[in-house]
């Protein structure tokens, strides 16, 4: 056993200078010198290793860990072990002195936060982010809840783009090499688009520059005939404008615009443009032909009425196609829509007979005509007027003008049947989760269980304040209630549905669900279901609002389902998504009613 060359004269300057290599002839590997600066944790890992590689028997260990030692750090462990001599010392004692002396002391919360709030930077690949989210959770003592802490934080933190909305689009049972997998495989794809986009680009400049005009037309034919390989739509996609794909497979769906900051679309198709001034004139007039019509005896034709959601509030209007601006009176607007602000406006209305109606101003929002919804004006007039559809809206939300004093409104009457239909049962309409009354579920499990409780599992920073807000909802609807203590427990798995909100999920598989007895009801099948639909002219669909929550739960199946969460225990009572026999017992009670 000798030192590399010349390791005595090198050794005897700085030791700062330089890092021995200590050789063992006839061993596997090298082993640097230990110094003082060094991390004897990952020293002594390295070193183990090499013993059990060799097969170094336990009276050598002392003295290759002297020898190992540099100079610095062997007169302080001979300090630290005085008066015995570290030759006298047996391995397992030395080992002690030096990780109390050498050993990195962190604090693991400290470490946990430095992981929690991780991010990828700007240029770092999936494995790069991959490998350094791993180094700083080896020093946050996860235990078993490192996988899904790393899986956690290995798509939250990543940084916004495409590849991070893939990832959001999985179940959370998928396994971490599994999102690293995925990770890994859209970001070679889209760094082999980018390589694609900018070779077309170089061989589209180095056409123009060397050849000419005749390269040139090559180039585009070559391109042209690429071109006819994919699929092109009459329309371009209002979110990117690009027209090889539909709006609903555009990845760029829930990007913020930089110009209007809204979600939806980028800013080389926003509308609304930044920092452009444009002067409207003052005295613009908007036509607004509205003839009063005194009697209707005279009249063969009653006014064409329709109901218009705006801000989903329900307001007849009639549909003129003599205005040329859709109106709205100020008591209408003062009465519904108190929570609309009415801005200002500098346009003014001439009627038939060319007098002028100065407006008081207008608003905006969201407006909804039978299946189509936009987002549009409506300018607010004084009392006195009829609220109007005009033409600026007509065409938007389906009503064309054909031949001669001839509208025809799309599905008006249906619409109107509908929205009558619709207005006197409000109750079954209402955004809420409903409850069936006539029944309470019952859920039982096996003989001679155990009740299982299991600690709620840790949740992401980025979701935290999410989870709890879906909790005080859920307790505000009287779907859980908190309580102190519970011999059930299931822990939840927040899921990211695509719209941002959360949606709260039981994990019943690692609790009550292999206790549950069956409940045994079969489900229709496709054939089943198109034999009742035979014959009929007319369908309707009814989604129900969670559907399963509509259901009460009786006092021992709430306790035998309750949550284990970081706000505290709370029972369910209503049927929750995840358990076992809850497909067939709503299809029972369905059943009854279909």
């Amino acid at each position: 056993m000798t030192n590399g060359q010349n390791s005595s004269n090198a050794q005897g300057g700085n030791e700062g200078t330089t890092v021995q290599q200590v050789q063992m002839y006839g061993t596997m590997g090298t082993l640097a010198e230990f110094r003082i600066d060094g991390d004897w944790n990952v020293y002594q890992e390295r070193m183990e290793q090499f013993f059990l590689a060799n097969g170094i028997p336990e009276e050598r260990k002392v003295p290759l860990l002297i020898t190992c030692m540099g100079e610095q750090a062997y007169k302080m462990l001979k300090d630290l072990c005085d008066p015995v001599k570290p030759a006298e010392s047996t391995y397992e004692q030395l080992c002690t002195v030096l990780t109390r002396q050498f050993a990195k002391k962190v604090s693991v919360y400290r470490k946990r936060e430095e992981f929690y709030n991780l991010r990828q930077n700007t240029n770092e690949s999936v494995t790069e982010w991959y490998a350094k989210m791993k180094n700083f959770a080896a020093q946050c003592s996860f235990g078993s809840n490192l996988i899904p802490a790393l899986k956690d934080k290995f798509t939250t933190g990543m940084k916004d783009g495409p590849i991070k909305d893939r990832l959001y689009e999985e179940e959370t049972t998928k396994d971490l090499s599994e999102f690293v997998e995925i990770a890994m495989k859209e970001a070679a794809a889209i760094k082999t688009t980018n390589i694609d986009v900018h070779s077309i680009g170089k061989s589209r400049e180095g056409a123009k520059k060397k050849n000419g005009y005749g390269s040139q037309k090559k180039l585009s034919t070559t391109m042209g005939g690429e071109k006819t390989s994919k699929k092109n739509y009459d329309k371009a996609c209002y979110v990117c404008g690009l027209t090889n794909h539909k709006f609903s497979e555009c990845k760029y769906k829930q990007y913020k615009c930089k110009n209007c900051n809204t979600v939806g679309h980028l800013a080389k198709v926003c509308k609304t443009v930044k920092n452009h001034f444009v002067e409207v004139e003052e005295n613009k007039v908007m036509e607004m032909f509205q003839v009063e019509v005194k009697s209707e005896n005279n009249c063969g034709l009653s006014p064409v009425m329709i109901m218009v959601k705006i801000e989903n509030v329900s307001i007849e209007m009639e549909v003129d196609s003599g205005a040329g601006i859709s109106i709205l009176p100020v008591e209408i607007v003062k009465e519904k829509l108190p929570h609309i602000h009415i801005n200002s406006t500098v346009l003014k209305l001439r009627t038939y007979d060319g007098s002028i109606i100065k407006p008081t101003g207008e608003i905006e929002g969201k407006l909804k005509y039978g299946e189509r919804e936009l987002y549009g004006k409506l300018l607010v007039v004084k009392k006195g007027h009829r609220a109007l559809v005009g033409r600026d809206l007509m065409k938007k939300i389906g009503i064309t003008i054909m031949g001669i004093s001839k509208i025809e409104v799309e599905s008006t009457n249906k619409n109107n049947k509908l929205e009558l239909l619709m207005n006197e049962f409000e109750e079954l309409f209402e955004e809420k989760v409903g409850k069936y009354e006539y029944e309470k579920v019952t859920l039982k499990v096996k003989e001679g269980c155990t009740p299982i409780f299991c600690k709620p599992r840790p949740i992401p920073f980025a979701f935290k304040k999410k989870v709890e807000e879906e909790l005080d909802r859920l307790e505000k609807e009287d779907i859980i209630q908190k309580v102190e203590t519970s011999e059930w427990g299931t822990p939840l798995v927040p899921v990211i549905k695509p719209d941002g909100s959360i949606r709260l999920c039981a994990d019943y598989k690692t609790t009550v669900n292999k206790y549950l007895v069956n409940i045994n009801h079969p489900l229709p099948r496709v054939e089943e279901v198109f034999v009742a639909l035979q014959g009929g002219k007319t369908f309707s669909k009814l989604d129900f609002l969670n559907a399963y929550n509509q259901l009460e739960l009786c006092e021992n199946t709430q306790k035998l389902l309750a949550w284990s969460t970081s706000k505290g225990i709370y029972i369910v009572k209503r049927l929750p998504f995840g358990t076992k026999p809850a497909c067939s017992k709503f299809q029972s009670v369905l059943k009854k009613y279909c």
